[in-house]
């Protein structure tokens, strides 16, 4: 499989290169360096360089496009590939059509397109990221293809991947092989009936991943399991509105779900007193099944709460604080997280 990876992005660099004598050549990318105070039993206050990216972009021909991104992830400063693919694209009037082949985000929800930095409102990854998809800050990226059609009032995207969901939290808590890694299968929909609003339903079934006995405590709830989530986000003027729910179904039944939620409302003040600040509030909640663990045999549902504004400086700088409060989301009470949020964007 490394072998695999290597030749995508070798083929990836050729493409690139080749398009460096292209007109529509784009480079971007940022960084995310962030300032915390930590409140509780042990106070706390810490710098830390949350995440980076460079972005390069490049389209060959009308229907031939490349895009290949590097940078670090939260807690390594490692570079590494972030993603990359090939884009076969349709051209012409009417409903667009693409094919993507490479690593790319997977999109399970309306947050799977929140991974990076500058799409995220806020400075923490909502809950369907971190405990739904099972990653904090990093999202789910994999290897693959995906097919997107674009029509005026309808987006579909289906893909097929590795399977290399981030997730141990969720399908792997009793088994340290973690089975998550086998094909995984799934779609996305969003309808759009009127300007800004979007209504989404995706779904994903996640392969299954032989082991012996004797080191699978449980194999039949560690394999197969399917994975919805809907989602409808409402930009009304100056506020915006989302909401998103996921649910892990062990045996494809939905009263043994494992599911998260959130609801979020942020408000553009630039659009109605011409200042650049953006303030927002997001509520999370986990159920009690995702939460359960070794040390929280019995958890109950736990929950979040983000108050946060950020000032934003034409496109290349933002400056952001926040406040989070958790609850019943650890083994140990959580501490209240004051952040100061520096991202720079080119």
């Amino acid at each position: 499989m490394r072998l695999l990876h290597l030749l995508i992005v070798i083929v990836l660099l050729a493409v690139s290169v080749q398009a460096a004598a292209a007109v529509d050549v784009a480079v971007t990318g940022f960084a995310d360096t962030r300032a915390s105070y930590t409140m509780g039993d042990t106070d706390a206050f810490g710098f830390a360089f949350h995440s980076s990216r460079v972005i390069f972009g490049a389209r060959l021909a009308p229907w031939i496009s490349s895009v290949i991104q590097f940078g670090t992830n939260p807690g390594s400063t490692e570079v590494g590939l972030g993603t990359a693919t090939v884009n076969l694209n349709s051209v012409g009037e009417g409903t667009k059509m693409s094919l993507a082949m490479g690593r790319f985000p997977v999109p399970m929800g309306l947050a799977s397109g929140w991974y990076l930095s500058p799409n995220n409102a806020f400075a923490y990854q909502p809950s369907v990221t971190e405990f739904g998809i099972g990653s904090r800050n990093g999202g789910w990226s994999d290897v693959g293809a995906m097919g997107t059609m674009q029509a005026d009032m309808f987006r579909l995207q289906a893909y097929v991947v590795q399977g290399n969901m981030p997730n141990t939290r969720i399908i792997a808590a009793n088994n340290p092989l973690n089975p998550n890694k086998g094909i995984a299968v799934g779609a996305r929909a969003v309808f759009t009936p009127i300007d800004g609003l979007g209504i989404g339903l995706s779904y994903c079934l996640n392969g299954r991943q032989a082991h012996a006995a004797a080191t699978d405590p449980d194999p039949d709830e560690n394999n197969n399991k399917s994975i919805i989530a809907g989602d409808i986000s409402w930009a009304l003027g100056p506020a915006t509105l989302s909401f998103e729910y996921l649910a892990w179904m062990p045996h494809f039944t939905f009263d043994e779900r494992k599911d998260v939620w959130f609801a979020q409302f942020e408000f553009d003040l630039a659009k109605v007193a011409g200042i650049p600040v953006t303030p927002g509030v997001r509520y999370d909640h986990i159920s009690g099944s995702v939460l359960s663990t070794a040390a929280l045999p019995d958890a109950e549902s736990g929950s979040a709460l983000t108050i946060q504004a950020y000032y934003k400086f034409e496109k290349y700088l933002r400056i952001g604080l926040s406040f989070r409060t958790e609850s019943g989301t650890s083994a140990t009470p959580p501490d209240d997280v004051i952040t100061l949020q520096v991202l720079g964007m080119f």
